[in-house]
């Protein structure tokens, strides 16, 4: 169970980082999209960025399904509650499927993780568990991610 909470933990910290609209960098020059903005923050090379770019594509949909659904879910538990007596089906129907894409967002992470540390050389991955750990607004340093 602990571990289920932890990937968890992980997968949202980098869906989080991953997923800025926008990303500023020092004196507000943009950074451009955020999987450009994490390589020039974690100094990749290109052979990096090809093997990380469909790890962090299949964890941005994942991601992406499970706020999607989680947004669906929402709706089903209202109109459940709206009824006169609530609807014990509808209810199952939603969490089922909200836990489903769960669980997809789990695997994705854990995966993430995973080919990340066997990717990345171990400056970058202090810098990246920084990132995950302080999320997009935790940022200092004129703009960037603490490095310490």
């Amino acid at each position: 169970m602990i571990g289920f909470l932890v990937s968890a933990a992980c997968a949202y910290g980098i869906f989080r980082v991953l997923r800025r609209s926008r990303w500023r960098g020092w004196r507000g020059v943009g950074w451009g999209s955020p999987k450009r903005a994490l390589y020039r923050y974690l100094d990749t090379t290109a052979g990096q960025e090809k093997e990380l770019s469909p790890v962090l594509d299949e964890l941005l949909s994942a991601g992406g399904d499970a706020r999607d659904d989680a947004r669906q879910a929402r709706r089903d538990i209202a109109a459940a509650l709206r009824g006169e007596r609530v609807d014990e089906a509808a209810l199952a129907r939603a969490f089922a499927s909200l836990e489903q894409k769960l669980q997809h967002l789990r695997e994705a992470a854990s995966l993430g993780v995973t080919r990340a540390h066997e990717i990345l050389e171990p400056d970058q991955r202090r810098r990246l568990a920084s990132a995950i750990e302080h999320g997009p607004r935790g940022r200092c340093d004129h703009g960037r991610w603490s490095a310490a």
